[in-house]
């Protein structure tokens, strides 16, 4: 008889990508003078992503005076034939000069076009070299105050990207920063470094003192308080160490007092990161606390 005694730290699965790019193709692309370094660096962002499920789109988005609003999406898996297609669909984009830039056009593309990805995780990038020349400009302010209600909560993260000096608009800036998962960026390089956690993780306070935790994205750097408003439990500290976040946990009561099983949300601070155009994007985590010893899993071979 072999004897395996497997502890039940994760109670997760590997979740799926998607990320969604939103490539402004206005014309004051090619007259700021950007429009190949602004390609070059999305073409490096895709090239770079490692994981072959990841679905990636490119969504190019301009006011045309001629066809009304242009969006034409692009898709394919992050293989590397996949990668080549986008490329491709990347060089050969016409720069018409009848364009303009529309921001209400992208965010209410990603709302209303089942854009996010089911059970897995989607990040947007709204890439623009502009001010918004929708003439009322209170419309895109107004769809992006609803991305708290739609994302807050979800597995869902925004980036608005400006890509010169001209897109940049306090008021929109203000906005981005109030809502949950959506941060600014100023620069034309979309190779953004995000970093996640697992958000689910399971932890016995019969048989650890703490639960570690994977870690996806760079981690040096990075300095992370954990912590909970749970009347049972105290998150005691945290610690980024060999890829993981390890989360130190205690009970507030006997163990005699504490329920069999309960979830605990912990809410992750990110007090440092390593630089401007690293993002750190998890910011809860649900801990499944048990208080009961689990019997160990036997395996029998007959021989």
């Amino acid at each position: 008889m072999i004897l395996l005694l497997i502890p039940s730290l994760l109670w997760s699965q590997v979740m799926r990508e998607r990320r969604v790019y939103y490539l402004d193709c206005s014309y004051s692309m090619v007259t700021l003078g950007i429009k190949d370094k602004v390609c070059d660096n999305l073409i490096k962002a895709i090239e770079k992503v490692e994981d072959q499920t990841t679905e990636l789109y490119v969504i190019r988005f301009a006011y045309d005076s001629d066809k009304d609003a242009v969006l034409e999406p692009i898709m394919a898996e992050a293989t590397e034939q996949g990668k080549q297609k986008l490329i491709r669909a990347i060089r050969d984009i016409t720069w018409n000069k009848n364009t303009m830039t529309y921001h209400k056009d992208p965010i209410e593309d990603f709302y209303g076009n089942n854009r996010i990805l089911k059970d897995g995780l989607t990040y947007m990038f709204l890439m623009t070299d502009g001010n918004d020349e929708w003439p009322d400009p209170t419309r895109f302010i107004n769809d992006l105050k609803g991305w708290s209600d739609k994302y807050g909560e979800k597995n869902v993260y925004g980036f608005y990207v400006m890509l010169d000096k001209v897109a940049r608009n306090p008021e929109v800036e203000k906005i981005v920063d109030q809502q949950p998962h959506f941060w600014n960026v100023s620069s034309a390089d979309v190779n953004i470094r995000i970093t996640r956690v697992e958000d689910k993780a399971v932890f016995n306070i019969r048989t650890g003192k703490y639960v570690d935790i994977p870690i996806f994205g760079p981690t040096n750097g990075y300095q992370v308080t954990a912590s909970t408003t749970n009347n049972n439990y105290l998150i005691k500290g945290s610690e980024i160490t060999n890829g993981k976040l390890r989360l130190f946990i205690e009970g507030k009561k006997t163990e005699a007092e504490l329920p069999e099983r309960e979830i605990v949300k912990v809410e992750l601070t990110i007090d440092k990161n390593p630089g401007e155009f690293y993002f750190w994007v998890t910011d809860v985590i649900s801990v499944k606390c048990n208080n009961k010893l689990e019997p160990a899993i036997t395996r029998y071979t007959i021989k």
